[in-house]
């Protein structure tokens, strides 16, 4: 993974979006696909916070975990990094991706001006 990306494939009959290979789409059933490469700005779709978790994350909890909906359509599930207060979470509100690690995707908020 490129620094500041999220690579997925887009089918070449629909352009339905996909995050990970597939052998056919979803949606029309087509067999081909190429390679597309996301910025990674977005926006919070559905989120929640997580208290009790396994051992490896317990220092982290209390941690958000969002659905973000990339400014190009793909939604993926990721981590929210920072200190994030309550009142700063909410649908839409946006996001920038930050890296992809063995745990996943980690996001930042965006900062508005």
């Amino acid at each position: 993974m490129e620094e500041n990306r999220i690579f997925g494939n887009v089918c070449c009959n629909c352009g339905e979006l996909f995050l990970y290979n597939v052998k056919y789409c979803s949606v029309c059933g087509f067999k081909n696909f190429k390679e597309k490469s996301f910025i990674g700005d977005g926006e919070i779709y559905s989120y929640t916070k997580i208290y009790y978790t396994a051992e490896p994350y317990k220092k982290d909890a209390p941690y958000i975990i969002a659905i973000v909906k990339l400014n190009e359509g793909l939604k993926v599930m990721g981590r929210l990094l920072g200190k994030i207060k309550e009142k700063q979470l909410g649908i839409g509100v946006p996001v920038k991706f930050v890296a992809k690690d063995k745990e996943g995707f980690k996001f930042k908020l965006a900062e508005v001006r």
